[in-house]
């Protein structure tokens, strides 16, 4: 009683001993087109409960690394400019401007990790220091990765990745290839196209971040406790990945 349809989606309820899921009427998308990217997150998740008797999403293998020589040793052996391999990289930060200066009540504006997925189910988490600067031999590996040629860079809106590597690292990433975000609107111009929601249509994924989203602030990474941020960043990338 009193329940709306999308404070029941996502949830699976007991119906006489079998577990049920709503979602909307499929003729809702004739006037609302965003509902579709909806729709189609429920059929997934029944989808999932179906076939593992879970709502929970598929989470990899994440860990904090002390800097990026494995992932470059990986590409120095496996890729060539013949056969380039993809490269998932994202960053989390303290708000969203990278030029902004610290307040009375905010610090200033670092980046307070980088994630690398590179093999799908896997990520590679650096944690950078409370200064906010990295060690000269870890921004020499990062830059290697951002601008090999034997290397395809990819990301979720990277274009703001992009912008605070420049400013604070003066690393430039070169060899793009592809952009979720770009992709999504030209799929579909009418669906919110966030890693969230593409990873809740096109993964096994989907929902990997929402206990983050529901606890913490993200304005300020650098609050949020290493143990709940590594399934979080490593799940960006290798979201972003599959």
């Amino acid at each position: 009683k009193g329940a709306t349809l999308s404070a029941l989606r996502g949830s699976a309820y007991d119906w006489h001993g079998i577990p049920t899921l709503v979602t909307f009427d499929l003729s809702i998308t004739m006037i609302d087109a965003a509902k579709v990217s909806e729709i189609l997150w429920d059929i997934r998740l029944a989808c999932r409960l179906h076939s593992s008797g879970s709502l929970e999403p598929e989470i990899g293998t994440y860990v904090y690394v002390d800097d990026f020589s494995k992932a470059v040793d990986s590409f120095k052996k496996y890729a060539t400019e013949d056969k380039r391999i993809p490269l998932s990289v994202d960053l989390e930060t303290i708000g969203l401007d990278p030029f902004k200066k610290a307040t009375e009540e905010t610090p200033a504006a670092r980046i307070v990790s980088v994630s690398l997925t590179y093999e799908t189910g896997f990520a590679d988490v650096y944690y950078v220091p409370e200064s906010g600067q990295i060690p000269e031999e870890v921004r020499l590996q990062l830059a290697w990765l951002c601008t090999s040629k034997t290397i395809k860079n990819q990301g979720a809106n990277l274009k703001f990745d992009i912008v605070w590597l420049m400013h604070h690292w003066n690393i430039w990433i070169t060899n793009q290839t592809f952009d979720t975000t770009i992709v999504g609107s030209l799929l579909d111009e009418n669906r919110h196209n966030s890693l969230n929601n593409h990873a809740k249509i096109y993964t096994s994924m989907g929902g990997y971040d929402d206990p983050l989203n529901r606890k913490y602030d993200k304005s300020r990474f650098d609050l949020i406790p290493k143990d709940d941020l590594l399934p979080y960043a490593g799940g960006d990338t290798d979201a972003c990945h599959r």
